[in-house]
């Protein structure tokens, strides 16, 4: 396979009457933007260096936040390692983006104080049906990131 066969532009993507846009944040994080939305995948942007992981306490740069993500309706994680998850509590206050994920996401968001309504968690009591929010239908998380979010 080439990456010429894996390549899609807008115009050959199925139904695509706006302009798509998909942007490479690092790490694991993507936004895309369609039809005036903004999605967040994993939006971690913080970039901590091991020193700073190490000896100091980490916290999201609330810059690169606001410079890289300037708005944001929906932020889905796939799990809530700090390097995908980090910078999401303060993406959504800024921004009111409501946020899917286990668990365990949750938890992380309502630890800084956001309020329910922006808070969906997709993880299902046991099986791994999807869940459809609103327009989205999201695949449920299959395995957990730690045996702790296990429980």
């Amino acid at each position: 396979m080439t990456p010429e066969e894996i390549f899609y532009t807008t115009d050959s993507l199925p139904n695509a009457a706006g302009d798509l846009g998909v942007t490479w944040l690092g790490t694991a994080g993507f936004a895309i933007e369609y039809d005036g939305h903004v999605l967040l995948i994993d939006p971690y942007l913080t970039r901590a260096s091991l020193t700073r992981c190490v000896w100091a306490p980490l916290r999201p740069d609330a810059g690169a936040a606001q410079r890289l993500v300037p708005r944001a309706d929906a932020i889905v994680l796939s799990h809530t390692h700090f390097d995908h998850a980090l910078d999401t509590p303060l993406i959504a206050q800024r921004t009111g983006a409501r946020v899917f994920g286990s668990r365990s996401a949750v938890h992380l968001c309502r630890s800084h104080g956001l309020p329910e309504a922006q808070l969906e968690c997709i993880e299902p009591a046991s099986g791994g049906e999807p869940c459809e929010a609103e327009s989205m239908a999201l695949p449920s998380p299959t395995a957990a990131a730690s045996p702790s979010a296990r429980r």
